[in-house]
């Protein structure tokens, strides 16, 4: 399995920019490089999947996140 080089944020699953350890949207949140499953929204206020997945903005999102 490849390893992860970009973090996810552990609160809203949002995959940050490579060099980025923080997440902008939630910055008392962990992030983790532990995450598997992608999703990229691209119009979150149309998207039925951004819906079910409680996702408010467009962007890159995992589907799992681990926090230890």
């Amino acid at each position: 399995m490849a390893q992860n080089k970009r973090f996810a944020c552990g609160e809203c699953h949002m995959i940050l920019t490579e060099s980025v350890d923080q997440c902008v949207h939630c910055p008392s949140s962990p992030v983790t490089l532990d995450w598997s499953g992608y999703v990229l929204i691209m119009d979150s206020d149309r998207s039925e999947v951004a819906q079910r997945l409680n996702i408010e903005r467009s962007g890159e999102y995992a589907l799992k996140v681990s926090i230890r």
